[in-house]
């Protein structure tokens, strides 16, 4: 009996926000054998939206970009809400990669401060504090709790990195996804790494009143 082996056609990062998607989208995209395709192109104003095409559709773009070889590709929460195209990614043979992060105050301070620089308020988040208010950031962890789990839904069978543990093993865990794509391990670089010095107390003024959130833990495999 033959079996139809599909062709590998890259990786597909996807998860929310502020989760390290970008700084292992880089990396991953620095081996020999992916290529780069920038930004986010399924999310509303992005590169889709800007083909010119007679038959226009995300799975025909998708076709295209990897009649050159196997890229490395953002798939984050809006362009997942936007279009569904897991299935796609699965036939064209695309392995996915799911991250997440555990500390969830750690994921609402980065998107306070990115959601700023989109705002034109451009607080900067190495000398600038803010408040947070308990009901906004509850409403924030129940929003990343409905992605994680949708996320785990849509692709089960996803390769997931949580960004505490790659931040503490990077070389080991991109060691094991290269090997889990088949890929010949190779020593991946990025310039997008970014580490904050400052301690949660040091960027928000209200730390002390909303200190029993800095301890919440989001497990993904304890939600699957």
């Amino acid at each position: 009996m033959l079996v139809h082996q599909t062709r590998f056609s890259g990786v597909v990062i996807t998860g929310h926000g502020r989760t390290g998607s970008s700084w292992l989208h880089s990396l991953l995209s620095s081996h020999p054998q992916l290529r780069l395709v920038g930004g986010e192109p399924f999310q509303e104003g992005f590169s889709y939206d800007a083909w010119k095409h007679p038959n226009k559709t995300p799975r025909l773009y998708l076709e295209q970009l990897v009649r050159n070889g196997p890229i490395a590709i953002k798939y984050m929460w809006p362009a997942v809400h936007r279009f569904k195209l897991f299935d796609d990614f699965h036939d064209l043979g695309f392995h996915t990669i799911h991250s997440y992060r555990n500390r969830l105050l750690d994921v609402y301070i980065s998107w306070r401060f990115h959601a700023s620089k989109l705002s034109g308020n451009k607080l900067n988040i190495h000398n600038d504090r803010i408040s947070i208010d308990r009901e906004k950031f509850e409403e924030f962890a129940r929003q990343y709790d409905h992605v994680q789990k949708q996320l785990r839904a849509m692709v089960p069978n996803a390769i997931i990195v949580c960004y505490e543990e790659f931040r503490a093993n990077t070389t080991i865990i991109l060691n094991q996804i290269q090997d889990k794509l088949r890929l010949p391990i190779t020593c991946l670089s990025s310039d997008k790494s970014k580490i904050l010095k400052r301690s949660q107390s040091e960027i928000v003024m209200n730390f002390e009143e909303i200190k029993d959130l800095s301890d919440r833990i989001y497990t993904i495999e304890d939600k699957a």
